[in-house]
């Protein structure tokens, strides 16, 4: 299923173990997977998840307000793990999805939709 904040499969072949099982370091970054691939459909099937063959993806406006929120709630969680509680592998996945996060928020694309999110420019057109 499209747009769930849990890591799932569409085709269900493959499963991933209960929230309950898991640490909540572990769903965040599940989540963040998710959400990644939900957006880069075509990004996702060339990694080999064909679930996500034939589809473009959702490049409309409120799909990239959405990708830019989603963004900004994965920045938040991910700076509030207390660095000294993480093991070193975690501060290192910690780093990487955090810099992943600044990339995409500063790439033309994010931009684009961060000054028509903010309302910048708004009325320009018709003085």
């Amino acid at each position: 299923m499209r747009g769930c904040r849990t890591w799932r499969y569409r085709t269900g072949r493959r499963q991933v173990a209960p929230r309950s099982a898991r640490t909540h370091r572990h769903v965040i970054v599940d989540e963040f997977l998710a959400a990644l691939f939900d957006f880069y459909p075509t990004w996702a099937a060339r990694l080999g998840l064909h679930e996500f063959d034939g589809w473009p993806g959702d490049f409309s406006q409120d799909a990239l307000d959405r990708r830019l929120r989603q963004l900004s709630r994965f920045q938040a969680i991910l700076q509030a793990f207390p660095e000294d509680a993480l093991t070193p592998q975690e501060r290192l996945d910690r780093e990487v999805l955090l810099a992943a996060v600044d990339r995409e928020r500063s790439s033309p694309w994010a931009q684009t939709a961060t000054a028509s999110f903010s309302g910048a420019g708004s009325g320009s057109r018709c003085s």
